[in-house]
Protein backbone atom coordinates (compact mmCIF):
# COMPACT_ATOMS: atom_id res chain seq x y z
CA UNK A 1 0.00 0.00 0.00
CA UNK A 2 2.91 2.10 1.05
CA UNK A 3 4.89 1.47 -2.18
CA UNK A 4 2.02 2.57 -4.36
CA UNK A 5 0.69 5.72 -2.59
CA UNK A 6 4.12 7.09 -2.77
CA UNK A 7 5.47 5.60 -6.16
CA UNK A 8 8.59 4.41 -4.80
CA UNK A 9 9.71 1.09 -3.73
CA UNK A 10 9.31 0.07 -0.32
CA UNK A 11 12.96 0.15 0.36
CA UNK A 12 12.97 3.69 -1.77
CA UNK A 13 10.66 4.89 0.86
CA UNK A 14 12.33 4.13 4.29
CA UNK A 15 15.27 5.28 2.83
CA UNK A 16 14.28 8.69 1.66
CA UNK A 17 11.38 9.26 4.16
CA UNK A 18 12.72 7.78 7.48
CA UNK A 19 16.60 6.52 7.38
CA UNK A 20 18.02 9.78 5.40
CA UNK A 21 16.12 12.68 6.95
CA UNK A 22 16.68 11.19 10.33
CA UNK A 23 20.19 10.50 10.09
CA UNK A 24 20.08 6.78 10.54
CA UNK A 25 23.51 5.56 9.07
CA UNK A 26 23.15 2.36 10.70
CA UNK A 27 20.51 0.96 9.59
CA UNK A 28 20.55 -1.90 6.89
CA UNK A 29 18.44 -4.36 5.20
CA UNK A 30 18.61 -7.96 7.21
CA UNK A 31 20.28 -9.95 3.90
CA UNK A 32 20.09 -13.35 5.85
CA UNK A 33 23.81 -13.83 3.37
CA UNK A 34 25.67 -10.66 3.50
CA UNK A 35 28.75 -9.82 5.26
CA UNK A 36 27.77 -7.07 7.84
CA UNK A 37 30.20 -5.04 9.93
CA UNK A 38 29.13 -5.24 13.35
CA UNK A 39 26.09 -7.32 13.07
CA UNK A 40 26.15 -9.75 16.08
CA UNK A 41 24.60 -13.28 16.56
CA UNK A 42 21.45 -14.07 18.17
CA UNK A 43 20.92 -16.07 21.00
CA UNK A 44 17.69 -17.54 23.13
CA UNK A 45 17.54 -19.81 25.86
CA UNK A 46 16.63 -23.46 25.95
CA UNK A 47 13.67 -25.19 28.06
CA UNK A 48 16.39 -25.84 30.50
CA UNK A 49 17.72 -22.13 30.51
CA UNK A 50 20.76 -22.87 28.78
CA UNK A 51 22.15 -20.41 26.37
CA UNK A 52 22.11 -21.29 22.49
CA UNK A 53 21.83 -19.55 19.28
CA UNK A 54 19.12 -18.57 18.34
CA UNK A 55 16.61 -20.52 15.80
CA UNK A 56 17.79 -19.35 12.18
CA UNK A 57 15.18 -17.53 10.64
CA UNK A 58 15.68 -15.70 7.59
CA UNK A 59 13.90 -12.34 7.02
CA UNK A 60 15.35 -10.48 4.30
CA UNK A 61 12.95 -10.88 1.98
CA UNK A 62 10.04 -9.44 4.09
CA UNK A 63 11.75 -5.86 4.66
CA UNK A 64 8.46 -4.31 6.77
CA UNK A 65 8.53 -6.80 9.17
CA UNK A 66 11.42 -6.30 10.61
CA UNK A 67 14.16 -6.80 8.41
CA UNK A 68 16.26 -3.99 9.00
CA UNK A 69 19.42 -4.32 11.62
CA UNK A 70 19.90 -0.84 13.42
CA UNK A 71 21.64 0.28 16.16
CA UNK A 72 20.48 2.31 19.52
CA UNK A 73 21.88 5.54 17.93
CA UNK A 74 19.53 5.17 15.08
CA UNK A 75 16.51 4.32 16.96
CA UNK A 76 17.38 7.63 19.09
CA UNK A 77 17.94 9.15 16.20
CA UNK A 78 14.29 8.17 14.43
CA UNK A 79 12.94 9.21 17.59
CA UNK A 80 13.98 12.54 17.38
CA UNK A 81 13.45 13.07 13.87
CA UNK A 82 9.67 12.00 14.55
CA UNK A 83 9.31 14.56 17.16
CA UNK A 84 10.63 17.08 15.51
CA UNK A 85 8.88 16.67 11.82
CA UNK A 86 11.75 15.89 10.12
CA UNK A 87 9.44 12.65 8.83
CA UNK A 88 7.11 14.90 7.67
CA UNK A 89 4.49 13.21 8.89
CA UNK A 90 3.08 15.94 11.65
CA UNK A 91 -0.53 15.23 10.70
CA UNK A 92 -0.55 11.24 11.36
CA UNK A 93 1.84 11.70 14.08
CA UNK A 94 -1.31 13.00 16.32
CA UNK A 95 -2.94 9.57 15.05
CA UNK A 96 0.36 7.64 16.14
CA UNK A 97 0.75 8.94 19.64
CA UNK A 98 -3.08 9.48 20.56
CA UNK A 99 -4.95 5.96 22.38
CA UNK A 100 -7.13 4.74 19.68
CA UNK A 101 -9.86 3.65 22.42
CA UNK A 102 -10.22 0.44 20.27
CA UNK A 103 -10.77 -2.38 22.76
CA UNK A 104 -8.60 -4.92 24.08
CA UNK A 105 -8.73 -8.65 23.47
CA UNK A 106 -11.35 -9.95 26.45
CA UNK A 107 -9.61 -12.00 28.95
CA UNK A 108 -11.33 -15.22 29.47
CA UNK A 109 -13.68 -15.29 32.30
CA UNK A 110 -14.46 -11.21 31.93
CA UNK A 111 -17.18 -9.27 31.26
CA UNK A 112 -16.01 -6.27 30.16
CA UNK A 113 -13.41 -5.55 27.76
CA UNK A 114 -11.02 -2.13 28.53
CA UNK A 115 -10.22 0.52 25.77
CA UNK A 116 -6.38 -0.30 24.20
CA UNK A 117 -4.01 2.27 25.64
CA UNK A 118 -2.61 1.64 22.16
CA UNK A 119 -1.89 4.81 19.57
CA UNK A 120 -1.20 3.73 15.85
CA UNK A 121 1.92 1.61 16.49
CA UNK A 122 3.07 2.60 19.66
CA UNK A 123 1.74 2.15 23.36
CA UNK A 124 0.85 5.60 25.60
CA UNK A 125 1.51 5.43 29.34
CA UNK A 126 2.39 7.68 31.77
CA UNK A 127 5.24 8.04 33.97
CA UNK A 128 4.72 10.31 37.29
CA UNK A 129 2.39 12.76 34.95
CA UNK A 130 4.75 12.32 31.82
CA UNK A 131 3.56 11.39 28.43
CA UNK A 132 5.47 7.92 27.29
CA UNK A 133 5.25 6.48 23.81
CA UNK A 134 6.73 3.42 23.88
CA UNK A 135 7.15 0.36 21.09
CA UNK A 136 8.66 -3.07 21.37
CA UNK A 137 9.86 -5.29 19.04
CA UNK A 138 12.12 -8.73 18.31
CA UNK A 139 12.30 -11.88 16.69
CA UNK A 140 14.32 -14.92 17.14
CA UNK A 141 17.58 -13.94 18.37
CA UNK A 142 17.12 -10.12 19.13
CA UNK A 143 14.39 -7.91 21.64
CA UNK A 144 14.05 -4.19 21.27
CA UNK A 145 12.22 -1.43 22.64
CA UNK A 146 12.28 2.51 22.26
CA UNK A 147 10.75 4.72 24.69
CA UNK A 148 10.42 8.27 24.61
CA UNK A 149 9.15 11.00 26.93
CA UNK A 150 7.70 13.28 24.50
CA UNK A 151 7.37 16.48 26.91
CA UNK A 152 10.93 15.99 28.58
CA UNK A 153 13.01 15.03 25.02
CA UNK A 154 13.95 11.93 27.05
CA UNK A 155 14.51 8.64 24.89
CA UNK A 156 15.44 5.22 26.25
CA UNK A 157 16.79 2.73 23.68
CA UNK A 158 17.63 -0.83 24.30
CA UNK A 159 19.17 -3.72 21.92
CA UNK A 160 19.88 -6.86 22.65
CA UNK A 161 20.63 -9.83 21.24
CA UNK A 162 18.41 -12.57 23.00
CA UNK A 163 14.91 -13.82 22.35
CA UNK A 164 12.48 -12.58 25.15
CA UNK A 165 15.23 -10.59 27.05
CA UNK A 166 14.57 -10.29 30.88
CA UNK A 167 17.44 -9.03 33.21
CA UNK A 168 16.78 -9.45 37.22
CA UNK A 169 13.55 -11.12 36.27
CA UNK A 170 11.92 -7.86 34.33
CA UNK A 171 10.94 -7.40 30.86
CA UNK A 172 12.91 -4.83 28.08
CA UNK A 173 9.73 -2.61 28.67
CA UNK A 174 10.05 -3.03 32.24
CA UNK A 175 13.74 -1.91 32.74
CA UNK A 176 13.04 0.98 29.65
CA UNK A 177 9.80 2.49 32.42
CA UNK A 178 12.83 2.54 35.20
CA UNK A 179 15.68 4.16 32.94
CA UNK A 180 13.06 6.49 32.01
CA UNK A 181 11.89 6.81 35.82
CA UNK A 182 15.60 7.65 36.46
CA UNK A 183 15.76 10.49 33.94
CA UNK A 184 12.73 12.17 35.11
CA UNK A 185 14.34 12.58 38.64
CA UNK A 186 17.36 14.25 37.48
Amino acid sequence: MLAGASGMTYRELMSEKVFKPADMEHTVENDALAIIPHRTAGYGKSESGNLRRAVYRDVSKNLPAGSYLSTVTDLVRFAIAFFDNKLGISKSRKLILTPSGVPKLIVKDSTEAMNSDYGFGVKISEINGYIVASHTGGQAGTATVLLTLRDEQGYVAIMTNLTKSHYSGKSLHELAFEIAEIILES
